[in-house]
């Protein structure tokens, strides 16, 4: 669960444990909006929930724990985009190509 009050500041904001549950295979139920938010349903990763919405939040959880295989599905899904987009070898060999490209 990765929760953040709503603000705008938060929308720019990317929460590292985002990047932790990901990489562990661990669906994630997210309570931020904005950037955050586009990594996770563009990673089919987890739950978006609104920030502050209790009861969002419970219906949520019980959805995950009713469906064992979409909480393996959001799982795998982020794992697997860690791997492909957010490894740090990935992520340096992308930088050293733009350096490459612009140089």
């Amino acid at each position: 669960i990765v929760p953040l009050v709503k603000n705008d500041l938060f929308k720019i904001t990317i929460p590292s444990k985002l990047y932790e549950s990901m990489a562990a295979g661990i669906p994630v139920l997210l309570s931020v909006d904005g950037e955050a938010r586009r990594i996770l349903e563009d990673s089919k990763c987890g739950l978006f929930i609104e920030p502050g919405n209790s009861e969002m939040l419970a219906e949520k959880i019980l959805k995950l724990y009713n469906d064992r295989t979409l909480l393996e599905e959001l799982g795998k899904n982020g794992r697997n985009r860690v791997e492909l987009e957010f490894d740090r070898s990935n992520v340096i060999k992308k930088f050293f190509d733009i350096l490459i490209e612009n140089g």
